[in-house]
């Protein structure tokens, strides 16, 4: 149910114009938090295969599954877990302002489509921002998710002590969850490599 509710979100946003109502993102990210057994089956699945599908709103909700661990082995409170769901959800809806035939396309990019696709945090930043509710604190964090500890990546280079530590967490998880997902131009990675 999760996987579909978030999928119509993200086909929603093709629709440029409308004011997004975020309120689904939040009950996901509370069910997440409050049916961790279930989840956590559905982490160990994941973990155990290779992530078969190449689908934004897949890697999105794999993302912040694997944040919600993270956050639940160190036992952060709920709240902040909610938080980093939500965050691992949304980080990457700014893709769909990115044009298609650059995130489908089979080899290199070019540098002008590489600067294209580095955008994308920045749209789901804004993206967030037309939320009629936006969620606290996810504005300024989703953008630093794509950015480097050594201060070498985008939007805007922060090392690693400018990065929220929620950015970062939701960045590990989003690394691994690339790495094992199949995508245009390679094949998936073992999990354990992944590692």
């Amino acid at each position: 149910k999760c996987l579909e509710t978030l999928e119509n979100f993200y086909s929603a946003l093709s629709q440029k114009s409308v004011r997004y109502d975020n309120k689904s993102i939040q009950v996901m990210a509370k069910k997440i938090v409050s049916d961790w057994v279930n989840i956590s089956r559905y982490l160990q699945f994941q973990i155990n295969g290779k992530i078969q599908e190449d689908k934004v709103h897949l890697q999105a909700f794999n993302t912040a599954v694997f944040a919600v661990s993270i956050a639940k082995h160190f036992e952060f409170p709920d709240s902040i877990i909610e938080l980093l769901a939500e965050a691992g959800f949304l980080f990457n809806i700014g893709i769909s302002r990115v044009d298609k035939a650059i995130l489908q396309k089979s080899g290199k990019l070019t540098h002008e489509e590489l600067l294209t696709i580095r955008k994308y945090s920045l749209y789901s930043s804004n993206i967030i921002k037309s939320f009629t509710e936006p969620p606290k604190y996810l504005d300024r964090i989703i953008p630093q998710i794509t950015e480097a500890c050594d201060g070498s990546s985008f939007p805007r280079g922060f090392t690693r002590f400018q990065i929220h530590p929620f950015a970062r967490i939701i960045s590990a998880a989003n690394t691994y969850c690339a790495m094992i997902a199949k995508r245009s131009y390679r094949d998936a990675k073992i999990p354990a490599m992944a590692l």
